[in-house]
Order: structure tokens, then C-alpha cells, then sequence
């Protein structure tokens, strides 16, 4: 089809008649300009090539983002999602590599500063059972992709909703 399409472009502008010639230059100048406006809407959009599970990338980010000095907590089987997902956060989001699992204490928490927002990255059961026990806080799901496909793997957000104590007056 686009050999066809440059064939029939080559003759329209090599034409003898002006006619023809200025349709076949109207005719590139639209296409030319359909190409731009069709890379331009797929700026947008994540690249197809990319792993189905980091497609929600800039939607993950955009929760966190909207935080003043979040904090994202994953677990090392998420390293390369964290390198993956780091491309959109803002340069004040903390990251943090949770321990091994079967290592899950309070004490292999950082510690965070009071109120501080706090994000897991596709938790596991016992992440998520750690930082409720350590941090005292009520774990909920933020976000979680619908799948097209029964097994597709995707990344999930869970933010952790902690007590403030009220500051001093």
C-alpha cells in the first residue's frame, strides 16, 4: 500500500499539468501532517513495547506526585519496577528496598517522619502484615489496574493511612 501510495504521489508530482502537480503536493502536505498529528496523539500513551505489568506506570505516579514528601516502599522482587516507575516520580519521592521476605520486622522499617505519606508497591501479604504491625497504620489498596487478560501481571499501590498526633500549639 505504500509503495502504491508513493508511486501514485511520484507521478502526481512529476505531472505535467499544474493541476495535478498542486493536488499531489496538497495531497503529501496532508499526509505529512496526519503522520505529526497521529505521533503526537501516541506521545500520550505508553509505549506498546513495554511490559504489560509497568503500563500503569504514570498512573501510580500521578497518586503518588500528588504527595508532598511521599515515601514508596517495595520489596526486592520489585527493584526493576522501582527503576521503571522512578522515570515518573518527582525527585523528592523517597524509595526504599523493603527486606527480604521471611525478614519483615518493625525494625527493618526506616523511620519516617511524623505524617509522612507512605506507599507500598505490590505488597506482599506479609509486607503488607508487617507495616500494619510496625507503623500502626490501616493498609488500603490506592490503586489496581483492571487486567485484560486473566493473567496479566500488573503492579497495584497500596497506601498506608497512618494516625497524625496533632502538633503542639
Amino acid at each position: 500500500m505504500i509503495l502504491a501510495l508513493s508511486f501514485y504521489l511520484t507521478h502526481l508530482l512529476h505531472a505535467k499539468s499544474p493541476s495535478s502537480r498542486r493536488f499531489g503536493q496538497g495531497l503529501l502536505c496532508s499526509l505529512v501532517a496526519l503522520c505529526i498529528l497521529s505521533y503526537g496523539f501516541q506521545l500520550q500513551q505508553p509505549p506498546k513495547y513495554q511490559k504489560s505489568r509497568n503500563l500503569h506506570n504514570r498512573a501510580i505516579a500521578t497518586i503518588i506526585n500528588q504527595m508532598t514528601t511521599p515515601r514508596l516502599i517495595a520489596e526486592p522482587a520489585q527493584t526493576m519496577d522501582l527503576v521503571s516507575l522512578s522515570l515518573d516520580l518527582q525527585p523528592h519521592t523517597q524509595i526504599q528496598i523493603a527486606a527480604s521476605k521471611g525478614e519483615h520486622t518493625p525494625g527493618n522499617h526506616l523511620l519516617l517522619e511524623p505524617c509522612q505519606p507512605l506507599f507500598l508497591l505490590n505488597p506482599s501479604a506479609e509486607l503488607i502484615a508487617a507495616t500494619q504491625t510496625s507503623i500502626l497504620g490501616q493498609v488500603k489498596e490506592a490503586y489496581r489496574p483492571q487486567k485484560l487478560v486473566p493473567n496479566e501481571l500488573a503492579l497495584s499501590l497500596w497506601q498506608v493511612n497512618r494516625q497524625c498526633a496533632a502538633e503542639p500549639s
